[in-house]
Order: C-alpha cells, then structure tokens, then sequence
C-alpha cells in the first residue's frame, strides 16, 4: 500500500509541473484514475490492457485508429511512471546499503 501512496504522490507532483496540451488532458485524466487500479506486489506493476480497454469503452472510443492511439497515449505515460518510479526505489535502496 505504501508503494501505491508514493505513486499518488509522484502524480500530483506531475500535475503541478506539468502544463498540458488541451488535446492531452483526458489521456492524463484517464491515466490518473487508471494509476490507481494498479495491483501491488514487489514494486509499481503496469496497468492492466483490460483496465485501459474498459475505459475505453466508458468513454465511447470504438473507433479502431482512436482506440490505438489512447492505448499508445495511456502506455506511454504508464512505462515513464514505472520508470520513474524504478529510479526512485533504486536510490533509496542505494542509500539505505550506505547505512
């Protein structure tokens, strides 16, 4: 639960540095709620293509080229938050070896 808390907080970080283009701000709202279906385990897990899938069809989006192109949009940003998130884990176990 911890690992999800931290994961929160990196995104409302994002959300203060980050000015969006008015096109991209339902992918970033989508990849907000989404971020918090995420299943724990050993460190942040992707977010499932079903959970992307089944928003996708709350939102309406059936056309195939339109579908394609969220799917992209939603792993994109969810493959630099796990990355992001990595780093962050590697140094705080780097400095917790130094102890």
């Amino acid at each position: 639960m911890a690992l999800a808390a931290e994961g929160h907080d990196d995104i409302k970080l994002i959300n203060e540095l980050t000015e969006l283009y008015d096109d991209l701000v339902p992918v970033w709202q989508v990849f907000n709620r989404l971020s918090g279906s995420r299943e724990s385990g050993f460190g942040v897990n992707a977010i499932k293509p079903s959970e992307i899938r089944s928003r996708m069809d709350e939102m309406e989006i059936f056309d195939p080229d339109d579908r394609e192109e969220f799917d992209y949009l939603i792993n994109a940003l969810d493959h630099e938050f796990m990355d992001h998130h990595s780093k962050k884990q590697e140094t705080k176990t780097k400095a917790n070896k130094k102890r």
